[in-house]
């Protein structure tokens, strides 16, 4: 059965995802953003508009520890 479109609303695992997929999407995601996931997570998020928000909060807390840890960096500068 092919399937026609895909929306945001629709369940990783009604689409065909299976525990070995979420391997790979989890593998693709750390390499596209840098960012890690967790196998539990996609389980407990199995809607893509649900996933798709887990990656971007992933992100911004990613960059958000990054952003401190510079700042951290900077005020232990000293001249």
């Amino acid at each position: 059965m092919a399937i026609e479109q895909i929306g945001l609303k629709d369940n990783f695992f009604e689409l065909g995802g299976h525990s070995l997929s979420v391997t790979k999407l989890i593998s693709k995601i750390q390499k596209e953003y840098s960012i890690k996931i967790s196998m539990n997570k996609i389980f407990e998020h199995p809607i893509l508009e649900d996933q798709s928000r887990l990656i971007e909060n992933s992100i911004i807390v990613h960059q958000n520890s990054i952003n401190k840890d510079q700042q951290i960096e900077f005020e232990n500068f000293s001249i």
